[in-house]
Formats: structure tokens, sequence, C-alpha cells
């Protein structure tokens, strides 16, 4: 490495050749020459310091760059997160849209069920059945396990002589897929039959 020293003594010897040429420097100007390198050549504080301050500004180089390298290995930490959540948010996106559709089917169906009924089809009617009779009623066809029927009464009455009447009800069954039956009950010591007053209602489900 070279020092201040070994400048000024390179640039003394190139100035001593120099003098010798066709051009010399007189006496008076060598000799102030001479001086200002002889005092550059033996101030080592002033190439302390030039010293000094070559390292200072290598020594906050060799700071920025390890600065600028950890900036760099956290970018690209930082880069491979943003590159991870990125294919996260595609991921979700993806599962958004078929949950979307899902819902969306599902809607669709609530709203077809909420639309429709379980019931299939509902007769209604009213007969008269005198006491201690069956009579039949035929229906448009149904499916009998799928089906029930509902039977309310206005009682039916019978008597013999002046005696109280007896009060009669009567019960209704599905025989087949377009039969019905009802089934008045009886007095005792019957001498006037009465009718008892039958409604029905046949709901067949899907």
């Amino acid at each position: 490495m070279s020092t201040i020293s070994n400048l000024t003594q390179l640039m003394v010897d190139k100035m001593a050749l120099e003098m010798q040429g066709q051009a010399p420097l007189n006496p008076e100007e060598q000799l102030l020459v001479a001086k200002a390198l002889d005092t550059m050549k033996n101030n080592t504080t002033f190439e302390t310091a030039l010293v000094a301050v070559a390292e200072e500004h290598l020594n906050t180089a060799t700071a920025t760059l390890q600065s600028a390298e950890t900036a760099i290995d956290a970018a690209k930490v930082d880069i491979a997160a943003k590159a991870s959540a990125l294919n996260m948010i595609e991921g979700i996106s993806t599962i958004a849209g078929n949950t979307k559709a899902t819902v969306g089917e599902i809607s669709t169906i609530v709203n077809a069920i909420s639309k429709s009924s379980v019931i299939k089809s509902i007769q209604r009617g009213s007969i008269n059945v005198a006491v201690a009779n069956n009579t039949n009623v035929t229906v448009n066809e149904v499916n009998t396990g799928k089906s029930i029927l509902n039977v309310s009464n206005k009682n039916g009455f019978a008597y013999w002589g002046s005696n109280a009447g007896s009060s009669v009800i009567a019960a209704g069954e599905i025989i087949n897929a377009t039969t019905l039956s009802f089934h008045a009950g009886t007095a005792y010591q019957v001498s006037n039959v009465g009718v008892v007053t039958v409604y029905w209602e046949l709901i067949e489900y899907v």
C-alpha cells in the first residue's frame, strides 16, 4: 500500500529529473518545492487523517452493504410470505365460488320445497248412515298406503216407544283405492231408527 511518504519521494525524484532538463527550476524555486514536499512527507498527522477518512468511508460503505444485505433477505422472506398468501387467496376464491354455487342450489331446493306440498290430493264429503247400517262411498282412486280418512259426526239417535232415545255415531274406513265404508252404531230396544250424518275427509300424501 502506498503512503504519502512514498508518493512524496516519487514526486521529488521526478522533479529532480525534470530540473535537469532543458528548463530547470531556478535555485529559489527548487528550494520552495523541496520545503513543501519535505513538510508533506514529514506531516504524519496529515497522513493519518487521510487514512482515517478513507477507513471511515470504507467502514460506512461496509455497514451500508451489510444493511442492504439484511434488507434484501427480509424482502425475500416477505415476498415468499406474500406469494403463499396469494396462493391461499386463489384457493379461498375457488372455495367461495363453490360455496356460493352450493348455497344457490340449496336455496333453489328450499324454495321448491316451500312451494310444493306433501299432500297429493284431498277429497271431502258428507253422507247419512242409518243406525246399525253400513254405507259405502266411491271416491277418486288413491294410494291406500299413503292415505288417511278423517271422520266427524252429527249425532244420530234411536228410541223405543216413549223411552229416551239413544245417541248413535258412525265410523269410517278405507276399503280399497276407490271405496270408503261408514258404519253406524246400534241402540238398545230400538223401535224408531234414526240416521247419523257423517262428514269425511280423505287425504292422500305424496
